[in-house]
């Protein structure tokens, strides 16, 4: 998956591309896109949370009907049902769209006031799903449910939470999180348990497969790992603050989302990285989208795309 590395990378200078904004009539956070069979859902909102869906080319984005009474982070699809995470470490849940409702909490599984959060992250696979909730007081929740008893089982850990990654394979679920100065492991069976990385803030996560993975620290440096996270390596040094909010990859193709209109694009797989500045440098990008020759960004401010071509 990964060339060997004979000398640590630091990050270049950013190069600026031009950015565009799309028609859709929220100017208001974007924080997840997410792709499900032939529609892409895009949740977020300020005061107040939404949702809209669009076919794959993003080329018409449908407002939801229905506004939350909270803005929403995150979204998963898991056993036929729809789920939004939304702040105060809350949760929707709906067989469709139209059909959202809050899903409580039972109490002997409530964490406590000091763990409510924003649910910051979900995935979801064929036999489970886990959500991360962490906050700026240093709290945060592991939730984690399976299709045969649907109800939350949650772990908590006085660090707060921002990166999540799942693999299933061969009938066993492998969970890495990380946050605020740690990084934990978890297999299918097994206990939590902390992982050998450097002090730092782990953003984000991601695996290819139950060996190889790439991690990014809150100041844009890029980690590496070839056994499963038991040890990494940095593979790019940061070189100032990029306040780094998400990775995502797709296919060959992955994207690092930042603030101040920063993100990094890799064409191989993550082994090499280039960064960029959108030339509307105000805005803070939370996640990003491919489709049709578009680079598709949620910010802070609504939704819109850098062309492909400008940055590969």
């Amino acid at each position: 998956m990964f060339l060997s590395l004979a000398l640590i990378a630091c990050e270049s200078e950013s190069t600026q591309v031009e950015y565009h904004a799309s028609n859709f009539e929220i100017i208001e956070p974007i924080r997840d896109i997410l792709e499900h069979e032939d529609s892409v859902l895009l949740v977020g909102g300020d005061d107040k949370g939404f949702i809209a869906t669009s076919g794959l080319d993003m080329a018409k984005i449908a407002l939801g009907s229905k506004r939350f009474g909270q803005p929403i982070y995150s979204a998963a699809y898991f056993n036929n049902h729809w789920y939004l995470g939304m702040a105060n470490a809350s949760f929707q849940r709906g067989t469709t769209l139209n059909s959202i409702s809050p899903l409580y909490i039972e109490r002997q599984n409530w964490i406590g006031t000091e763990y409510q959060h924003q649910v910051r992250k979900m995935v979801s696979t064929d036999s489970q799903m886990f959500a991360i909730v962490g906050g700026k007081l240093a709290f945060g929740v592991v939730y984690s449910m399976d299709t045969i008893q649907p109800d939350w089982n949650p772990y908590s850990i006085e660090n707060e939470l921002r990166a999540l990654s799942v693999l299933e394979e061969d009938g066993s679920v492998h969970v890495w999180v990380g946050g605020n100065g740690v990084m934990l492991k978890k297999e299918l069976g097994s206990e939590w348990r902390r992982l050998n990385v450097k002090e730092g803030f782990i953003s984000a996560i991601h695996f290819f497969n139950l060996n190889d993975g790439l991690a990014v620290t809150y100041d844009g440096e890029i980690l590496r790992t070839s056994d499963g996270g038991e040890s990494w390596d940095t593979k790019m040094k940061a070189n100032g603050k990029k306040g780094v909010n998400g990775l995502k990859f797709f296919s060959n193709i992955g994207v690092i989302a930042a603030n101040s209109g920063h993100f990094a694009i890799s064409t191989d797989n993550g082994n090499t990285w280039g960064w960029y500045e959108l030339s509307q440098a105000d805005l803070d990008i939370y996640d990003a989208y491919l489709s049709h020759g578009k680079l598709w960004l949620g910010t802070s401010a609504g939704l819109g795309y850098v062309m492909l071509n400008d940055l590969i």
